[in-house]
């Protein structure tokens, strides 16, 4: 029984030490089965079932939807603003960066449906699954997120400054699509955009993203952030609750 267990993870490339026993080998194996039937390829799904921490191509578009979720967009906004003061450099580990991190490791590590599915259906995403949940603690957490920061800032700019005018800004990302997924988020949250550039921001300049035509479809219009007319308020970003396709939700008669 044993050895057919074994052969089983051969056969799917499920690599494990020959110390493990049979039962992680069977939950590996379960695991793998669960990834595939969410649509995983099995590359990588032979990687994911054994645990493994390393970075798939699922887990920057999870943590873009952790940053940009309503509990966690406008801290997101403060802590990048804030420098350390004296009292956060002589306890790093308690600064309002550190809790920050530490809650978006918690909120990413989790089962949150609210994390699970992708806000756009372009079909650059075609794969793209953010409820597969690979762990990573909170300074793994910053790398990707300061990539995919850097490159937006890059990109970004290179869309608004273009002689082209394109509309499209898919056109600028040069097929880094966890740039162009950040792109969507922030037409919905547009009070994170000047922390994502980096602090250079125009109130007008995000008129280019917001007027912008999408390669698939206008984004629905209760999400924008605009103002009616004179005497009306500009609503905060982080209040709107963006409906998030997620394909691995049951529903009650389920």
């Amino acid at each position: 029984m044993k050895d057919l267990i074994r052969k089983e993870c051969s056969l799917r490339e499920i690599k494990l030490t020959t110390r493990t026993n049979s039962a992680d080998h069977i939950k590996c194996l379960r695991r793998y089965d669960d990834l595939v039937n969410q649509g995983e390829l099995a590359s990588e799904a032979s990687v994911l079932a054994t645990g493994s921490a390393r970075r798939t191509k699922h887990c920057v578009f999870r943590l873009i939807n952790v940053l940009m979720s309503n509990d966690l967009v406008m801290r997101l906004i403060e802590v990048t603003g804030n420098n350390l003061d004296r009292q956060d450099l002589d306890d790093v580990q308690a600064s309002p960066k550190a809790l920050f991190w530490k809650d978006v490791e918690t909120k990413v590590c989790s089962h949150d449906e609210d994390c699970n599915g992708l806000i756009e259906d372009d079909v650059a995403f075609e794969g793209i699954n953010p409820a597969i949940v690979v762990k990573h603690d909170a300074a793994k957490l910053e790398e990707p997120w300061a990539e995919v920061r850097s490159f937006f800032s890059i990109y970004e700019t290179d869309f608004r400054m273009s002689g082209t005018h394109s509309p499209h800004f898919k056109k600028f990302v040069r097929g880094q699509t966890d740039v162009l997924y950040l792109w969507y988020w922030l037409k919905l949250r547009p009070d994170a955009l000047s922390n994502v550039r980096g602090g250079l921001y125009v109130e007008d300049e995000f008129d280019t993203m917001a007027s912008s035509e999408t390669p698939i479809r206008e984004v629905r219009s209760p999400y924008n952030s605009t103002t009616t007319g004179p005497g009306t308020s500009k609503k905060r970003a982080g209040s709107y609750t963006p409906h998030i396709n997620n394909p691995n939700k049951k529903t009650k008669s389920e």
